[in-house]
């Protein structure tokens, strides 16, 4: 994709922050560019008309600082998350970012 033009690689969906963490642990093996991660609140779970998932905000934003220190640089949620994940996953960062987590690749190697 680098190679194509793409200035960002990463991974959207999938079965949570927890996969995402292994995904972009490969990804920082094989990569300097930026990486992006957009996992979902978990799996599905479908109760006659209702589908709820299986990561409420907290459990969802506590693994956001392992997300970063694995080499991701820009994060957010897909399926299943609401704007009370995303406040959540958004503190989780900002006090990652104040010890130094997920610190994003330098110039030179963009």
């Amino acid at each position: 994709l680098l190679a194509t033009g793409a200035d960002v690689v990463g991974m959207n969906c999938g079965r949570g922050p927890d996969r995402a963490i292994v995904i972009i642990r490969e990804m920082r093996k094989v990569t300097d560019a930026p990486l992006v991660a957009y996992p979902n609140a978990g799996l599905p779970i479908t109760k006659g008309d209702t589908v709820t998932y299986e990561l409420e905000p907290e459990a969802m934003a506590r693994d956001y600082p392992a997300l970063l220190d694995a080499g991701c640089n820009i994060v957010g949620a897909c399926c299943g998350s609401n704007p009370e994940h995303i406040r959540l996953i958004a503190q989780v960062v900002r006090a990652a970012r104040r010890r130094g987590a997920g610190a994003p690749p330098s110039e030179a190697s963009l």
